[in-house]
């Protein structure tokens, strides 16, 4: 037998890991299914970064880039072959909420060679929210969501979903064009950083401090307004431009995603006066000056609580976060088709709509009679076209004739030289898409109308809207959405606010019962208002919501008791209760274009107002 070659160091290479020949096999079956046309990448296997794989780019036929998603690839399990599902733990989960790009969740069966996929969309985060009972939730797969060769379907929801996100502000184009700023101010911006080299110590501390409780705030506690403000970077880091005694000057800026990157910089000397015009519109940079370094030093917390509440609010404000609910898909549009009904040339007031004839007209019809019908520059090659110009157009043979014509063109695979897209300023095309598409999702195919219209019709310039509403259609109206806003506003408040739900809570007991009472005086005309009531029960109870009308002889609510010493202020069904709050709500929001984001952007406005208020006095010492 043959003496084994001496050897300097003695000893074996650390092996691959036992698990290493199947997440081998899993990404080479994972990546020849996919179509490498329209999808560009690599997945590691045999690596070590958590919740992701790779990320991957979309593109189109011509190979432009469309958008980028983010893949988790794992191996399904036997057991699993049949109904698909994955045990996700709860960390991927958190991954998924905060990130910036789609993830995707990827399971190949290794035996069939069968590749399976979901996106971890919001609608998926409000599922296992709700039904994740320890530290993993099982997640069941579609089996019609495959990635085989030839199979093109998933490379169009795929697409979809990238360009939402490329896209994802779901309010006005306004927010697009900050963002285009924020990349072009961004390039000049970085040239001018430069690492800190002589910053002491403590300094660097405090800083550091301070960017963690700033970044928290948006990593967590407003992750939805962080996405609108800063789509598409990490962290806020801080660019010092001078630190002494009596005189600190820094500026923030968003922190691209990079495997190392540096949070506090040192500003380049002599550059502060370009910023001064750079960032007064304060965009995308906050330029700052104290006297001292007391804020940053002594109270980090309240400091980013200021400088981030401007920004917080009106964004809170504006923004129309999606909520994955029927009713409020069915409230937003049908709101948008009723206002738009006479340039889509479809039935008013109708009671239901077909939801493949609304994307139909709206993303293929209309743009091609835009793109055929209009006067362009030679130089123009996009256009966006403002449906809200049309929302006084009837509907008329003139407008029959037009679709027509449009079809045909369509018909014909007629490409015109303009690409048109619809927009809206009053609504939110993609928030449109995102309601349709979850519709569908649900294998619903016709969006039926959630309240009743009015007995005649309301376009009465110059004349309030709730004039010119009749009293019971407002009443039966009022009923059914206080019988869902509840729900409604805590979906909004654990997707978009989690971390905030008790302080921006407005029912803090399931025993709590809320009573309505309708004040509408058709004779008077007085404005329609309601009294709201919480009430405690005086034995355990599971609460309930009540409406009654003012003068129903059933209304348990006496004013004319209050004050007076009782066991209880009011009696319902023979229980007592207490009242422990009362407030009136104008009922003007319920004629707007979408009453439950009205009132719920209303109610978190008037919270967060008295969160900001606590949270900017807070004293913090390091």
């Amino acid at each position: 037998m043959a003496k084994e070659e001496e050897k300097l160091i003695k000893g074996k290479p650390t092996p691959y890991a036992s698990t290493t020949p199947a997440e081998l096999d899993t990404r080479n079956i994972f990546n020849s299914a996919l179509d490498t046309t329209y999808i560009k990448g690599e997945i590691r296997a045999v690596d070590k970064y958590p919740n992701s794989d790779g990320i991957l780019e979309l593109t189109d036929i011509d190979q432009f880039p469309i958008g980028k998603i983010d893949i988790q690839l794992k191996t399904l399990s036997e057991k699993n072959y049949k109904s698909v599902k994955f045990q996700c733990e709860q960390n991927f989960f958190s991954y998924c909420e905060n990130s910036s790009l789609p993830v995707f969740l990827i399971v190949v069966n290794r035996r069939d060679k069968k590749v399976y996929w979901r996106h971890i969309d919001l609608a998926t985060l409000s599922e296992v929210s709700n039904k994740m009972k320890r530290k993993s939730y099982s997640l069941s797969i579609p089996k019609e969501n495959t990635i085989e060769v030839g199979n093109k379907d998933y490379i169009k929801k795929w697409t979809e979903i990238a360009k939402a996100n490329v896209r994802k502000v779901w309010n006005y184009d306004s927010v697009n064009e900050r963002n285009k700023l924020i990349e072009s101010q961004m390039q000049q911006l970085n040239s001018r950083l430069q690492d800190p080299t002589n910053l002491p110590v403590p300094i660097l501390r405090n800083l550091h401090f301070f960017l963690d409780e700033f970044n928290y705030i948006l990593d967590k506690e407003f992750p939805s307004v962080k996405q609108i403000l800063y789509p598409n970077y990490w962290k806020i880091g801080i660019g010092i431009i001078k630190y002494e005694i009596g005189d600190v000057r820094y500026l923030l800026f968003p922190a691209e995603f990079k495997k190392s990157q540096i949070l506090i910089k040192k500003v380049i000397k002599g550059e502060y006066e370009d910023f001064m015009q750079e960032m007064y519109n304060r965009n995308i940079l906050l330029l700052s000056s104290s006297k001292d370094d007391s804020e940053l030093r002594l109270t980090p917390v309240s400091t980013a609580y200021k400088i981030l509440e401007d920004d917080i609010m009106r964004t809170v404000k504006n923004i129309n976060f999606p909520i994955p609910d029927e009713c409020l898909s069915r409230e937003y549009l049908i709101s948008f088709i009723d206002k738009n009904q006479g340039y889509l040339d479809l039935n008013y007031q109708a009671e239901f709509y077909s939801l493949k004839d609304l994307k139909r007209k709206l993303y293929s019809i209309l743009p091609m009679i835009a793109a055929t019908s209009k006067n362009y520059a030679d130089w123009v090659v996009d256009h966006n076209d403002d449906i809200d110009s049309y929302s006084h157009w009837k509907s008329s043979q003139s407008i029959k004739n037009r679709i027509a014509d449009a079809i045909k063109l369509i018909d014909q695979n007629y490409s015109p030289k303009v690409k048109v897209t619809m927009t809206s300023t009053l609504y939110n095309i993609e928030l449109i898409n995102y309601y349709i598409n979850y519709l569908e999702s649900k294998g619903i195919s016709d969006v039926h109308r959630l309240y009743a219209v009015n007995q005649f019709n309301n376009e009465m310039y110059g004349v309030d809207d709730w004039k010119t509403w009749y009293k019971e259609p407002v009443w039966e109206n009022t009923k059914l959405f206080f019988k869902k806003f509840y729900e409604l506003y805590e979906k909004y408040i654990l997707l978009h606010f989690p971390k905030l739900k008790n302080e921006l809570q407005i029912i803090d007991s399931p025993e709590t019962t809320i009573v309505h009472i309708l004040h509408f005086d058709e004779i008077e005309k007085s404005r329609p208002h309601l009294e709201i009531y919480y009430l405690r029960p005086n034995i355990p109870k599971v609460g309930e919501i009540l409406f009654y009308l003012n003068e129903d002889p059933n209304n348990p609510i006496d004013r004319r008791r209050f004050g007076l010493e009782c066991k209880s202020d009011c009696r319902i069904d023979g229980l007592e209760y207490n009242i422990t709050q009362m407030h009136v709500q104008v009922l003007d929001f319920m004629f707007t274009l979408s009453p439950t984001y009205t009132l719920i952007k209303d109610t978190l406005e008037e919270l967060l107002k008295k969160l900001f208020n606590q949270r900017k006095y807070a004293q913090t010492v390091l």
